[in-house]
């Protein structure tokens, strides 16, 4: 089982335990019940009255009774587990008696069980032999080390014995050797909190300080923790002590030969995790300060344990779960070390804690009131402080606090109390903290009787401002994650006011907590992290980046990319990096692990490429240059692989002075104003709003990796210039007084220009946009400006792989940003080269649009391929028919192909790139498949070719093969075009230029078979809209019944109609795989859905809809959209369901008699019709219940609203809709 699973199961179990034991005091889940109304003993009234004092203070914070209880039931049910995860580990390292693992030596219980009741024996009479007893003892004895056992400790509670050997023996289940491991408490809790963070995903909230904990915290492997801690704490150790071992035993890069660093005692060096999560980073820094210790020699080594945990290492976390988790691991780790370690004190803390308003203490200040200033910091400070349970380290008091004493030192105010070593105001600083720190020590110290929960957490208040006010030596992290557009409003707000000032930290809370840690550490201090590497390239972290290159050195930079990092799957590009605050002229590493996207062995790369950094040994990985070469480029993205020829690039116009390149509109309801160009009355489609001013207008909205042209499947409500979008607008986000905040750059709508798909792991795509079309925020577009409007040429430009290239240095992640298209560089081309060039795109944009007149989806769709080939070809063969198309579609591809290939040489010369730039961009993105080698006897030059590409083709390498392994390619080649391969992927997998590929595919009779049937798929969904629209009513049923044709019927009769012989008939079928009864039966509505699911953030639409009573198939039946109303649900009830259900109950009749004389298959008829009445009847109710209701369905209010109701019901054959899209449409107010 794995260990997930594992937690999952303990997890519910203890849930479900503890659940039990507070409703056993009276203390339900939804009310309390009066314990006078309780027959409770004595013991448990004791334990019900604690229970009852937290609940109180947790309802304090909650607002209500029932979420109080679940936010108890999530603490006691964590720290039970935390208690016997942690026993688990301290007996598997041999630390102490097993105390949890039972053996069958010892009669199924553990051995300190067994010892115990050999000490008390009396206590065998009590349930399974004391072990609720015995535990209790457990905790009491571990309680003298650590306060987590206590039971004194606030969520302290064991269940009954019977519940307690469950629980036990789940967590003996868990493999053995894992205990023994220094990660597992780590991988524990990222378990324990898997389920949690995938529920809050689903709900699509915002991210408050009470979620990010549960949605950030990933478990920092240690192979990433020690290379951040040997190149921070231990560089740093090194430069003091550059002869130490330590470098012995650890890999630390640019170890100086000589000190560079006045010596400082061990004990007197700190580092912090300013989101320590389970303690991962400390863990291993207690190793390193281990070692140094015991190299210094000043301490005896058993007093060394004590001595890092009180000294060296600092914490904090929002989470009191993963704090607590830490402070275990980090006994565990001084328990191995010293088995009679005592620890007075932790500097690692949850700043989930607890004070008072400041009326209440304001009075204890008083002596520190010198001015105005005074009296607001300290109010300031102390309502900060009150807030730290919402932004834990985040908290800038020692800033605050440093702004105003500056402040008032520059007004001359420092005359009033000044000692010979420090200013007024510094010493008044200090006192400041001094002050705060002795009230939080009274305050805990003072608190009583039901305040038991006040004083637990007022200490750690105590112990988080000290942390806080202090300087460190390394500050190292794997901080939260969270992206601005996912903060919630308070949330929001924090960040802005402290974060978002001169420079801006706002993109992400990551940049927010690479600020703090600076804040952090000393003057001369380091830093270590992991996250994110937007940082490293987007416009909008350009802020972060002029930080780091003006504050710090960057000694070390791992660039990991996707995947291959973490245990838990995150979908998310990484980097991790050392930065310090000293020497600043020395040069940088970086190390590019990009290419290697999700493979597990990124780790053993890293090493290797690490290594060979150390030894200095070449690496394709490893790149050495000065920081300060990132500033020759327009917001300084850390572009580090280039030549410096490259570089110099940039240096030139940019884009942005030939583009205007703009977001587009966001509708703020795509539900409600957006259509598929299917979904609409055709009529009211405009060809010209400045002419027609038509309702629904074209729109453009990014898609899947796309050239050229294509992807404009959808249209927008633009009625009355958009009027009522706007309005929506304004009325939803009522901090917006303007709508052009969201209905952005009106000014460019309805103009031609480029838009482009900026998401996607296959990068981006550039398409041409033609007139009257209004674009999207999800599909940016470019416009001309000023003197060069040649939008043709700016289409090749863009897709050309030396843009791709810029692109992808400008920003690497899947994620294109328009700023980074607008830092592109620009130049000029001459004359001829433009010319060529857009001759180019204009024949590519021409096949593209041509191509897309045979998708049903688009909008210029004309004919199936099927119809189109039967009216060039006559054949009575459709497998020729299809192939005559694909073999067309090859030819055309080929162009393509060919025509990129050119454009991408002819680029280059516009730039004059060397021969070892151009090799850098192919080696990056690829060589273009239309300048692979050609094979002899099949390199012909089509005719369809530009001259220039013809010319071009005569330079190509030309493959001359023995007749053997020219058989083995082409037969290489017809296996994988008939496994579906494309074109392009042909020609990749064996490096052949498509002109050969294409013409060995067109001599021979093979098809593709999967696309075959997508094709024959596409031609009934046609066929089936073309019945439907020429009936009456637009209702065809699929069932028999009196007066009426089937929709099997109806298409036999159509495809005759449109000249298809029997035979071509049957060979359709043959391809669809299917009778064409069970095909409309069972799958026709589920690949229509599929097929018009063209965004995937946008539900499917399809335009017709079968309905269904149910599996027995009382009544089935095909509608139009197009003519789909609330008469028309009335009719297919009152009609077609009458007769349907008439025609049943005449046939039942026939079948009645003796049942003994009929025959089997007549028996199963009646039982089967038997079924299908009843279904009918459910059906017809499920009809009158959406009558009922104001169901009213109009053609312009779109599928998802029009087809919710009958999803909610069943009535569908296949749920069009997921979850969250079926609640949304059926509550839609439009």
């Amino acid at each position: 089982m794995k260990l997930e699973e594992s937690v999952d199961i303990i997890r519910e179990k203890i849930t479900k335990s503890i659940d039990k034991g507070l409703s056993k005091m009276g203390l339900f889940p939804e009310q309390e019940y009066s314990s006078d109304k309780l027959n409770l003993d004595p013991d448990l009234k004791i334990e019900r009255k604690r229970m009852k004092d937290i609940l109180e203070n947790l309802q304090k914070e909650t607002g209500e009774y029932s979420s109080a209880r679940n936010k108890l039931l999530e603490e006691l049910t964590f720290t039970l587990f935390n208690r016997i995860a942690g026993l688990k580990v301290i007996e598997a390292n041999g630390l102490q008696p097993e105390v949890i693992t039972c053996r069958a030596i010892h009669a199924g219980r553990s051995f300190g069980h067994k010892l115990w009741l050999e000490q008390n024996p009396g206590n065998k009479k009590l349930p399974l032999e004391g072990l609720q007893e015995y535990i209790r003892s457990s905790f009491d004895h571990l309680s003298e080390k650590i306060q987590l056992y206590s039971a004194e400790y606030l969520y302290d509670f064991l269940p009954d014995a019977y519940d307690l050997r469950d629980i036990i023996n789940e967590f003996n289940n868990i493999e053995y050797t894992l205990w023994q491991s220094d990660d597992i408490m780590g991988w524990l809790y990222e378990s324990y909190n898997r389920k949690k963070r995938e529920i809050f995903k689903d709900s699509n909230e915002k991210i408050e300080y009470n979620w990010v904990s549960v949605t950030s915290q990933i478990y920092t492997p240690r192979w990433v923790v020690e290379f951040i801690l040997n190149n921070s704490l231990g560089k740093l150790w090194m430069e003091m002590h550059p002869d130490s071992s330590l470098k012995n035993n650890h890999d630390i890069a640019n170890v100086p030969e000589t000190p560079i660093r006045k010596t400082k005692s061990v004990k007197d060096l700190k580092v912090i995790d300013p989101a320590v999560g389970s303690g991962n980073f400390l863990l291993y820094a207690f190793d390193l300060f281990y070692e140094m210790y015991q190299e210094e020699g000043k301490h005896a080594e058993e007093e060394i344990p004590r001595l890092i945990i009180e000294n060296n290492l600092y914490g904090i976390d929002l989470d009191d779960r993963s704090v607590q988790i830490a402070r275990l691991g980090l006994f565990v780790k001084a328990l191995k070390k010293n088995k009679n370690v005592r620890i007075d004190k932790m500097n690692v803390v949850s700043s989930d804690f607890y004070l008072p308003d400041y009326d209440q203490v304001k009075k204890l200040f008083w002596d520190l009131f010198k001015n105005n200033e005074t009296v607001r910091l300290l109010e300031d400070i102390w309502e900060d402080l009150k807030a730290a349970y919402k932004y834990g380290s985040l908290i800038r008091i020692e800033e605050k606090i440093d702004n105003v004493t500056n402040k008032l030192k520059r007004s001359g105010q420092s005359t009033l109390w000044e000692s010979n070593e420090l200013t007024f105001w510094d010493e008044w600083k200090e006192n400041a903290f001094k002050k705060i720190i002795e009230f939080l020590d009274k305050y805990s110290s003072d608190t009583n009787g039901n305040i038991k929960f006040f004083k637990n957490k007022t200490k750690d208040s105590m112990v988080f401002a000290d942390i806080i006010s202090k300087k460190y030596d390394v500050a190292v992290a794997n901080p939260p994650y969270t992206d601005s557009g996912s903060y919630g409003e308070e949330l929001k707000q924090f960040i802005t006011k402290n974060y978002k000032t001169t420079l801006s930290f706002y993109s992400n809370l990551y940049a927010v907590f690479l600020k703090r840690c600076s804040d952090l550490i000393n003057e001369n201090g380091k830093l270590g992290m992991i996250h994110p590497l937007t940082f490293m390239y987007i416009k909008s972290y350009e802020d972060m980046r002029k930080y780091i290159l003006n504050n710090f050195h960057i000694k070390l930079l791992i660039e990991l990319g996707i995947g291959g990092v973490f245990q838990m799957p995150i979908n998310v590009d990484v980097a991790m990096y050392i930065l310090e605050k000293n020497n600043y002229e020395n040069n940088s590493f970086f190390m590019n692990l990009q290419p290697y996207k999700n493979q597990i062995n990124k780790k053993n790369i890293f090493l290797s490429s690490y290594i060979d950094y150390l030894n200095d040994r070449k690496n394709k990985h490893n790149f050495v240059l000065k920081q300060n070469s990132f500033g020759i480029i327009d917001s300084h993205p850390f572009i580090y692989w280039i030549s410096d020829n490259f570089r110099n690039k940039f240096s030139k116009n940019s884009l942005e002075k030939y583009c205007n390149i703009v977001q587009g509109l966001a509708t703020a309801n795509n539900a409600r104003f957006l259509r598929g160009w299917w979904e609409v009355n055709k009529e009211e489609i405009s060809k010209d709003y400045k002419k027609d001013g038509k309702k629904w207008v074209p729109y453009s909205k990014g898609g899947p990796f796309a050239k050229w042209y294509g992807n404009l499947w959808l249209l927008v409500n633009w009625e009355n210039n958009g009027q009522e979008v706007k309005e929506y607008v304004v009325s939803k986000y009522d901090y917006v007084n303007n709508y052009q905040w969201i209905v952005k750059n009106e000014e460019y709508y309805f103009k031609e220009g480029i838009t482009y798909s900026a998401s996607g792991s296959k990068g981006i795509s550039f398409r041409y946009l033609p007139q009257n079309y209004i674009f999207d925020v999800g599909g940016s577009s470019v416009f001309t400006i000023g003197s060069f409007n040649n939008i043709n040429y700016l289409v090749a430009f863009l897709n050309s792989k030396f843009v791709i290239y810029l692109v992808k240095c400008l920003n690497p992640t899947v994620n294109v940003q328009v700023g980074d298209l607008k830092r592109i560089p620009f130049e000029y081309p001459i004359q001829k080269l433009e010319t060529i060039i857009s001759s180019l795109s204009i024949k590519n944009i021409e096949i593209k649009k041509h191509l897309c007149e045979f998708s049903i989806i688009e909008m210029n769709y004309k004919n199936n391929p099927i119809i189109w080939a039967k009216e060039k070809y006559p054949s009575q063969n459709v497998n020729e028919l299809i192939k005559v198309y694909f073999d067309y579609e090859n030819e055309l591809n080929t162009q393509i192909y060919l025509n990129e290939a050119l454009i991408d040489e002819l680029v280059f010369q516009v730039y004059q790139l060397t021969e070892e730039d151009k090799k850098m961009i192919l080696a990056k993105e690829g060589i273009p498949v239309g300048s692979f080698p050609l094979l002899d006897n099949y390199d012909d030059v089509n005719s369809q070719f530009l001259p220039e590409v013809n010319d071009y083709i005569k330079n190509l390498e030309i493959k001359h093969l023995g007749n053997k392994e020219k058989s083995e390619i082409k037969s290489k080649i017809l296996k994988m075009y008939q496994e579906n391969y494309t074109l392009e992927g042909i020609c990749k997998e064996l490096y052949i230029n498509p002109i050969s590929i294409s013409k060995i595919i067109q001599e021979h009779q093979v098809l593709p078979q999967r696309h075959c049937q997508e094709i024959v798929h596409d031609f009934l969904f046609d066929m089936v809209r073309e019945i439907l629209e020429e009936d009456k009513d637009g209702i065809i049923p699929l069932v028999k019944f009196i007066g009426e044709d089937t929709l099997q019927d109806l298409l036999y009769r159509k495809m005759t109609e449109k000249g298809f012989s029997h035979t071509q008939v049957e060979q359709l079928k043959n391809i669809l795989g299917d009778r064409y009864e069970s095909y409309l039966e069972k799958y026709f509505f589920r690949d229509l859905s599929n097929r018009l699911k063209v965004l995937k953030h946008l539900p499917s639409t399809p335009f017709i809809w079968h309905l269904t009573s149910g599996e027995n198939q009382g009544f089935e039946a095909y509608i139009s959209i197009y003519k789909w109303n609330k008469d028309k649900l009335y009719r297919l009830k009152s009609v077609y369901v009458e007769k349907r259900e008439s025609s049943l109950k005449n046939r039942l009749s026939d079948l009645s008699g003796n049942e003994e004389e009929l025959e089997l298959k007549y028996q199963k008829e009646k039982e089967l019709i038997q079924k299908q009445l009843a279904e009918i009847k459910d059906f017809k109710k499920k009809i009158d219940e959406i009558l009922m209701t104001d169901y009213d369905p109009k053609l312009d209010d779109g599928v998802g609203k029009n087809i919710a109701p009958l999803q909610e019901k069943g009535l569908l054959k296949y749920e069009v809709l997921k979850k969250k899209e079926l609640n949304k449409y059926l509550y839609a107010d439009w």
